[in-house]
């Protein structure tokens, strides 16, 4: 896999196993002016701590039971609640395939496990896609050519003859990553953090680059994304605060191999930043800064 590159004082030195690259200082997306200064002031390293803090207090909250498992079930649903509007950008129908989605997951693999099967790609894609469009092969690897155009730049995704053998290979990296995660004695860690946020931005570049179905693409990547990340966090995560079609220009942009040569660290960072938020909304609704 190479060595590990220069670290310079302004970044996270990368930790432990998985995915080599560095997490950039994050790409602040938020909309507000207030949050948007407030997450300018911390860097990288600031907020992994941030998070394992947020972990560890919601670990004590629950062994001492300070808070009702009403609240923090009422805490969760409104967070699953915002992951599906995110998705969706207000369609209903889009909505209710991610809950779909969101349920088979929650079902299929265990939130500690983190591993994914092509079988669970193919049934997830099933779920999302068999109301809203069964003419183009629900579970089914594409067959076709397929492209993205942004403006005049045309992007051709991998052949459909490389793509059931690609997809295979890409989630055996992946479960490869996901599998060090024995090596932290300690998971809350801002290593750990890290570690997780790595494996999360290399699967979702891998099935958003792949492009292995006709469509719905971006939302299978979305959902396995999250999947990933709830093994820093209880409860669904979107990569960002925006909109599935809002965030899609930002990832795209972040995952490209001619711009950054297959460096994730933006959108690694991108994914950082969510789930910083995330935990911060979380916290607030369960009020653990009391």
């Amino acid at each position: 896999m190479g060595s590990w590159p220069t670290v310079t004082p302004d970044r996270v030195p990368p930790f432990g196993p998985g995915p080599k690259f560095l997490i950039r200082e994050p790409i602040i997306l938020a909309k507000a002016p207030e949050d948007r200064q407030r997450a300018a002031s911390i860097t990288v390293r600031e907020m992994t701590q941030q998070i394992c803090q947020r972990r560890l207090e919601f670990n004590d909250v629950m062994r001492k039971n300070l808070v009702d498992l009403e609240s923090i079930e009422k805490a969760k649903c409104n967070a699953q609640s915002l992951f599906v509007d995110q998705l969706s950008s207000g369609k209903i129908s889009v909505k209710e395939d991610a809950m779909r989605g969101l349920v088979y997951l929650q079902a299929r693999i265990p939130s500690e496990g983190g591993c994914m099967s092509q079988e669970v790609v193919q049934e997830l894609h099933a779920e999302v896609s068999r109301f809203r469009n069964p003419d183009k092969g629900p579970g089914q690897l594409r067959t076709c050519n397929a492209y993205s155009k942004r403006g005049n730049d045309i992007h051709w995704f991998p052949s459909p003859h490389v793509v059931p053998s690609s997809l295979a290979a890409r989630l055996k990296k992946h479960n490869y990553y996901v599998s060090k995660k024995s090596s932290f004695a300690d998971p809350y860690t801002p290593e750990y953090v890290d570690f997780v946020c790595r494996c999360a931005a290399s699967l979702l570049y891998d099935i958003v680059d792949l492009h292995p179905f006709r469509d719905g693409n971006d939302l299978v990547a979305q959902l396995l994304t999250s999947n990933v990340l709830q093994l820093v966090i209880p409860f669904p995560v979107t990569v960002s605060v925006g909109s599935l079609s809002e965030s899609r220009g930002v990832y795209r942009d972040a995952k490209c191999r001619e711009k950054n040569d297959g460096d994730l660290a933006a959108l690694a960072a991108t994914i950082l930043e969510g789930l910083w938020r995330s935990w911060e909304g979380f916290a607030e609704v369960l009020d653990l800064d009391k």
